[in-house]
């Protein structure tokens, strides 16, 4: 049984972790990557990016309405 080294994008790039080769498909579901193949993909974004702004300027977001409680009588 061989062991893989794997880092994950979220975390800085020194910091590795060792597996099984067999636990490498679980390891990859949660976004760690061979360290091999870390060094030639491109790197994640860390934060979404931002939608664009909608044509004729910008909008502010609006919140929802509250329902007011309906009095019984």
């Amino acid at each position: 049984m061989g062991a893989v080294e794997m880092r994950h994008p979220k975390l800085p790039p020194e910091q590795t972790i060792t597996v099984a080769a067999v636990a490498v498909p679980h390891h990859r579901a949660a976004g760690w990557t061979p360290v091999d193949e870390a060094e030639s993909a491109p790197p994640a974004p860390a934060e979404p990016q931002e939608q664009p702004a909608v044509e004729g300027g910008e909008s502010e977001p609006v919140a929802p309405k509250r329902r007011r409680a309906q009095k019984e009588d």
